[in-house]
């Protein structure tokens, strides 16, 4: 029932009414096409509009003095934008040794079966213009590649007095061979800036050089955000035994469901707070730290175990929460350092069968102990409500958490006779992280840590 005068649409998140100026780069455009506005009941025909100062007719192509183009078109109902930036998009095709660069809101597309190998150049350049914020995409399409020499960076962010806004959403298929995968050094005009990075990784990435505390990411800047989705496999290793995998710099999110190894430190975030979610492998040299969150700042860090981590777990200033589940593996000692920390054991749905299982190794600095939520003692035996009534207890767990030769031990059972049972069978054992003992029958039966997850995750220790 409205005039479509009174009418507001919806432009990149933020509201718009007729008779407001949208600008290009306020809306940080890619290259390509864009929805600018859905809006079905609309006579685009009947508008008037302005691009770079210029009126704008439709179907028109405009030209900026920076080669960049617009074509402004209305395709089923919806008032679409062609903008091609110049410098914008690079793609590689084929097998080529030359550097891909682009600038301001740009794009680089390494193609299904191309092979990009710049030697001891930077293999990809992304290059922020003063004054203005910074989005790039990078897409490396599976069975491609991208290669450099050790000790050269494989992509390069940088620009002197940049807008505060600056990200770069990466996305791995393929595989790449690099000495650090991304540096990003740039300066912004206030002094303020937000740099993020969404990095997705399905393939296979290395690194490798002889700088100490090198990594996969390395940045200057002071308000950094990696957001990681890790399926595929990171390993970074060189001759100085200390390459870091993924180091935020400031804070780190996201999930690893497949492998990263390094030398030292797998993931990190020096100035700011982690959220990380294991579920995959974390694999560092020995005695070294796989996960160091919170180095240099007050920060209230989560860390969440499903999988495998070999390799120390290490947390500053902080009220810092590590979740673990009872078939994953903390091989490695565990200090949560200052403040009100907690270590919480979860996951005993379907485990019917009596056992006792390492979680963790020598715990130091730990305020807290709880078991599926509940707080608990050290040696206090919590019972566990499973998925039947509350009248009814069939499906309890009865659980404790112990120290047993300086490891975190769980152990649990039907009744609480049943849990001191194979925890003492666990204890004249003397088994060592990862490994676990099952009932079975009136005796108990040894499991190493993958079978023990295996028969878990199939249902038959229920």
């Amino acid at each position: 029932g409205r005039t479509s005068t009174d009418a507001m649409f919806t432009v990149n998140s933020f509201g718009w009414s007729y008779g407001d100026t949208v600008s290009v780069e306020e809306i940080n455009f890619f290259s390509g096409k864009h929805i600018l506005i859905d809006g079905a009941d609309v006579d685009f025909s009947a508008l008037n509009y302005t691009i770079g100062g210029n009126a704008y007719t439709l179907g028109d192509t405009y030209t900026e003095a920076d080669g960049d183009t617009y074509i402004l078109n209305v395709e089923a109902g919806k008032l679409v934008l062609d903008y091609n930036k110049a410098n914008g998009v690079a793609e590689v095709t084929g097998n080529s040794n030359e550097q891909q660069s682009v600038s301001g809101f740009g794009k680089v597309d390494v193609a299904t079966g191309a092979e990009l190998d710049t030697g001891s150049n930077v293999a990809i350049n992304l290059n922020g213009e003063t004054g203005r914020d910074a989005a790039f995409i990078v897409n490396i399409a599976e069975n491609s590649s991208v290669k450099t020499e050790a000790n050269n960076v494989g992509i390069f962010l940088s620009g002197s007095d940049l807008g505060e806004n600056v990200s770069v959403d990466l996305v791995n298929d393929g595989t790449v061979t690099s000495g650090s995968l991304l540096r990003a050094d740039f300066s912004t005009a206030s002094g303020e800036n937000e740099f993020d990075l969404n990095f997705t990784n399905k393939g296979t990435i290395s690194v490798s050089g002889t700088g100490v505390h090198s990594s996969v990411f390395t940045t200057g800047n002071s308000n950094s955000n990696v957001y990681l989705n890790n399926e595929g496999t990171i390993t970074a290793h060189n001759s100085d035994g200390d390459m870091w995998g993924v180091d935020a710099g400031i804070s780190l999110y996201g999930t690893n469901s497949g492998t990263i190894e390094s030398d030292s430190v797998a993931l990190g975030s020096s100035f700011g707070e982690m959220d990380i979610t294991n579920t995959g492998t974390l694999k560092v040299n020995a005695g070294k730290t796989a996960i160091a969150a919170g180095m240099y700042t007050t920060s209230n860090d989560v860390i969440n175990n499903q999988g495998v981590i070999i390799g120390n777990v290490k947390t500053y200033k902080g009220d810092d929460t590590l979740n673990l589940f009872v078939d994953s593996v903390l091989n490695g000692s565990t200090d949560l350092g200052a403040g009100n920390d907690i270590i919480n054991v979860t996951g005993f749905n379907g485990l019917d069968k009596a056992g006792a299982v390492a979680v963790a190794g020598n715990i130091s600095n730990v305020e807290t102990f709880q078991l599926d939520g509940v707080d608990s003692i050290l040696g206090g035996a919590v019972q566990i409500a499973g998925k039947a009534t509350v009248a009814d207890t069939s499906d309890d767990v009865w659980a404790s958490l112990n120290q047993v030769n300086g490891d975190l031990v769980v152990a649990w059972g039907k009744t609480e006779a049943e849990m001191g049972a194979a925890l003492d069978a666990f204890d004249d054992a003397a088994r060592t992280l990862g490994t676990a003992v099952i009932a079975d029958g009136s005796s108990f039966t040894e499991m190493d840590h993958d079978t023990f997850s295996d028969n878990k995750n199939k249902g038959t220790l229920a």
